[in-house]
């Protein structure tokens, strides 16, 4: 596969998703944008309704800083499941052996000109800018 551009991905999802809620939908759509990978649909429907199950959007592992970092990005119009919430608040909770374990609720739309950085282990909020949120993301 080709390696595209940050800017050709945006784009590429962007038609996928116009394509879809102009011959399907928007229910269709929704669909497409919760159900991203292939086992997390079978466990949501198949599966007992008294745990939770869900994908991350991102763990960066910076093998020499220590650092794990467990991130679910968000868009900002986007619905806040509190059964997510509790999720990332217990992953807080995680210990590595002579690691830094960090947890991160980003919400922001894309290209991430403004986002909002939560971190979930003790809510500190910061809203940055688009470098801020590089350097960020940089550890």
């Amino acid at each position: 596969m080709k390696n595209y551009s940050y800017e050709e991905v945006l784009t590429i999802k962007d038609r996928c998703y116009q394509i879809i809620k102009k011959y399907l939908g928007n229910e269709y759509l929704q669909v497409f944008k919760y159900y991203k990978g292939d086992l997390l649909p079978l466990i949501n429907t198949k599966c007992r309704k008294d745990m939770t199950a869900g994908d991350k959007d991102g763990v960066q592992w910076d093998f020499n800083k220590k650092i794990y970092r467990i991130i679910e990005s968000k868009r900002t119009n986007e619905i806040q499941k509190s059964s997510q919430d509790r999720l990332l608040k217990f992953e807080t909770s995680i210990q590595i052996s002579n690691y830094q374990v960090e947890v991160y609720k980003i919400i922001g739309d894309p290209p991430f000109e403004t986002s909002t950085i939560i971190n979930m282990a003790n809510d500190k909020i910061q809203t940055v800018n688009h470098n801020q949120l590089i350097d960020f993301l940089n550890i």
